[in-house]
């Protein structure tokens, strides 16, 4: 018999498997972005500080932020969506591991938003890591508001 703290863990691993093949599929889906959003911007963070980095040491904490820009004249309602990824058949626009994935909504304000997520890194990894950003509608219909932003990677520190 299951206990229910590995219960609710179970739920929690399928739902996100769930979640990470939406975001999969809706990444590579063929519908375009409505344009309500752009994103200008991905820097990868040192927590403790605020500085920008370029490698992030195993087990260590690390900061994402997204800056998304409303392209539109009223305040607008959409859903962020931090991955991150790495491992085989990763690049910078698809494969490898989801190693963590953050979705958060918000109303935009017409000056736009800086979107700041923090993370661990886990043990036991190598190579490149990158990072995806998308902007939805919601989790219900996945329409893109903005094209993807799969321009920032980063190394994991020896």
């Amino acid at each position: 018999m299951i206990n229910s703290a590995a219960r609710r863990m179970l739920v929690f691993m399928l739902a996100m498997a769930f979640v990470m093949a939406n975001i999969t599929a809706a990444a590579a889906s063929s519908e375009e972005p409505t344009n309500d959003f752009s994103i200008s911007s991905v820097r990868l963070i040192n927590p403790s500080n605020n500085d920008e980095i370029q490698t992030v040491a195993k087990q260590s904490g690390y900061r994402i932020q997204a800056q998304i820009d409303n392209n539109g004249q009223a305040i607008t309602d959409g859903l962020v969506i931090v991955q991150v990824r790495n491992g085989t058949g990763a690049t910078a626009n698809s494969g490898g591991k989801v190693l963590n994935c953050v979705g958060v909504s918000s109303s935009f304000p017409v000056t736009g938003s800086a979107v700041t997520m923090d993370y661990v890194l886990p043990d036991g990894l190598s190579g490149k890591v990158y990072v995806d950003v998308f902007v939805w509608h919601g989790w219900d219909d996945q329409i893109p508001l903005a094209n993807s932003y799969n321009n920032t990677s980063f190394s994991i520190a020896p």
